[in-house]
Order: C-alpha cells, then sequence, then structure tokens
C-alpha cells in the first residue's frame, strides 16, 4: 500500500492525487502546498517550477494501490 509522503496517509481509491514530472504520487492537496513554499519534488528534489497548471491531477494522474 502507498502513501502521500507529505502526510504520510494511506493513499484510498477516491483520494485526489497530482503526479509531478519525476513521475512521484502526492495528494493533490498536499503537494499543491508544498510547491508553493518548494519548487521541488519531496521526494527526489527534481525541479518542479511554480507553474502547477501542467501538472496532472485528478483521472488523469495514474493512482497505484495495492
Amino acid at each position: 500500500m502507498q502513501v502521500c509522503c507529505i502526510c504520510l496517509a494511506k493513499y484510498e481509491n477516491n483520494d485526489e492525487l497530482r503526479e509531478l514530472p519525476c513521475s512521484h504520487l502526492f495528494h493533490k492537496d498536499c503537494v499543491d502546498k508544498w510547491l508553493k513554499i518548494n519548487a521541488l519534488c519531496p521526494l527526489c528534489k527534481s525541479e518542479v517550477g511554480e507553474d502547477l497548471t501542467g501538472l496532472r491531477s485528478g483521472e488523469d494522474a495514474t493512482q497505484t494501490t495495492g
């Protein structure tokens, strides 16, 4: 089972996720708040940039549980 490394909660089937360019997934609300403070991926420190419009979220983001 995967967890959001920002809030440490397990991903549930109805959670809205955001996929960063580095392919890491986070809860949308968690990572949006994170990126307002720090424009780097919380896991790999890849630069994300300040524009969130190009990032995949919702049904477009792949959610993997298991």
